[in-house]
């Protein structure tokens, strides 16, 4: 179980209804740590209780007493000592925490943006964003790829000891930094490209940071992607046809110079009992950083309805890689789908 999870601390508080403190008493089971959590967090509840208790028998002798009060009944008055100073001296601390962590935040936002800067040197001008979307349900556009960050990981290899130790952030999502792209003279550039992925992946992280209640970092909204995430019903290509082009021009609401073009590229379906075998060998992350629900338990939840859409004929291995690396299932025929799923059921996330 997550213990960072915020119905935990609602739970150990006694603020969940019903349904949602047998759920997670189940999940908190079945973890010493989040058992701990509760307790941990329960005890704390039960002294702030007692303090403020206490603190309300008292009489608010301090926040009372005309400006003219003698400073000797304060320092003489218990209530004074035991919560009025203490609490003074951490809100004293608490600022001045802030304020540190405030400088020391914008010192890293401003070494990281020398670092990207530096890993992408440009002299390109910039200019308004490419005005061409690809909306399709197999091949995309693409006018330019700007090259990716490296990511902020890394194992620094020393040959004499053979240990490889990690340098720099990890368990983190990081996205990498995109330029926008700038115009081209069809005159001088004649020819695109199209890719032939479809990933899809913009349009969840989007929506998991709205529903969080945050904008998404910008680098990790890709248009094309977002159009990519549905579905359209694009015509069949014909017989003589590898794919149909479909190809839309409308005005530009934010430039009405610019015309945005949609080019829709529909390949030909494949029935499910008219496709090949097919050989599938899974390379599965199963660190620590893969704990959270979105992560490994969305794989392994993915991965289950991928098996029930495996025939006889097709085949899937899975390896996995933590501190170390193995093989969790070998090659295995679909009509065996009780086995996949079994070893499915033994991945956990760790180390």
């Amino acid at each position: 179980m997550n213990i960072d999870d915020p119905k935990l601390t609602a739970y150990a508080l006694d603020e969940l209804d019903e349904a949602e403190r047998a759920e997670i008493a189940r999940e908190a089971a079945a973890s010493p740590e989040a058992q701990r959590e509760v307790q941990e967090t329960q005890t704390m509840a039960r002294l702030l209780r007692e303090d403020f208790a206490a603190e309300l028998q008292h009489p608010a002798s301090v926040v009372k007493a005309p400006l003219s009060a003698n400073l000797g009944d304060i320092r003489d008055d218990p209530w004074f000592w035991s919560i009025a100073r203490p609490l003074a001296v951490a809100a004293v601390i608490a600022v001045f925490a802030v304020i540190g962590l405030a400088i020391f935040g914008g010192y890293k936002l401003h070494q990281n943006e020398i670092a990207q800067a530096s890993r992408h040197p440009t002299n390109l001008p910039l200019a308004a964003p490419s005005e061409i979307e690809a909306e399709t349900a197999s091949p995309m556009i693409a006018l330019q790829q700007p090259a990716a960050t490296q990511p902020e990981f890394r194992e620094d290899f020393s040959r004499d000891d053979d240990i490889r130790t990690q340098n720099g952030k990890f368990n983190t999502t990081d996205y990498g930094l995109f330029i926008e792209n700038p115009f081209f003279a069809a005159l001088d550039n004649p020819l695109s490209t199209f890719s032939i992925d479809v990933d899809t992946a913009s349009y969840s992280i989007l929506r998991r940071f709205i529903n969080d209640g945050s904008f998404p970092p910008k680098d990790a909204v890709r248009i094309e992607e977002m159009v990519n995430y549905f579905t359209y019903d694009y015509p069949q290509p014909k017989a003589e046809e590898s794919f149909s082009i479909n190809v839309d021009i409308a005005s530009c609401p934010w430039e009405e110079t610019h015309r945005l073009a949609r080019i829709g590229l529909k390949g030909r379906e494949i029935a499910q009992d008219k496709r090949g075998p097919s050989n599938l060998v899974f390379l599965l992350d199963v660190s620590g950083s893969m704990t959270p629900p979105a992560r490994l338990p969305l794989v392994k939840q993915a991965m289950r309805l991928l098996v029930e859409k495996l025939t006889e004929n097709d085949h899937v291995a899975i390896v996995v890689y933590a501190g170390a690396s193995g093989l969790a299932l070998p090659s295995t025929t679909g009509e065996h789908k009780e086995q996949i799923l079994s070893a499915l059921d033994t991945l956990e996330a760790g180390g």
